[in-house]
């Protein structure tokens, strides 16, 4: 995504992709986008839509799953590496999962997920009707005035 978006097709300065975890197990996945100045909104949109929609048809490819577990894997120790990190992260497992030791394992349960687990993912909960899109328009009082 990023590399088509950003580099590619330049329609965005970045992107970012993540998981916000809640109470329960429930979650919300993200894609948050900085569009480039005048690129149309619906087409980054539906550039997203093509790419998600690529990834539940198709399974990453090996470079790209090992490319994504090493960058997990530093996130991780990084998260990992101060007393204050450590004491959050075991707080969060405490609180969401009802369980901080699960904190022990969390690196190799992430490592231990398939191409064909990504994909299955995508096409399970990616789903183009279960989108939520918001829009902000940073200095849109000025532009209208140019």
């Amino acid at each position: 995504l990023h590399r088509r978006l950003v580099r590619s097709e330049q329609l965005a300065q970045e992107v970012s992709c993540g998981v916000e975890r809640m109470i329960g197990g429930a979650s919300v996945a993200y894609v948050d986008v900085l569009a480039r100045s005048g690129v149309a909104l619906e087409r980054i949109e539906a550039t997203v839509e093509e790419e998600l929609a690529a990834l539940a048809a198709t399974a990453p490819g090996a470079a790209e799953m090992e490319r994504a577990q090493a960058l997990i894997e530093r996130a991780w120790l990084d998260q990992l590496t101060g007393v204050q990190g450590r004491a959050d992260q075991l707080a969060r497992f405490a609180t969401l999962q009802g369980d901080p030791r699960l904190l022990l394992g969390a690196v190799d349960r992430a490592l231990a997920v398939s191409a064909e687990d990504v994909r299955a993912a995508a096409a399970a909960w990616m789903r183009p009707e279960a989108k939520a899109v918001l829009t902000y328009h940073l200095g849109a009082g000025e532009e209208a005035a140019a």
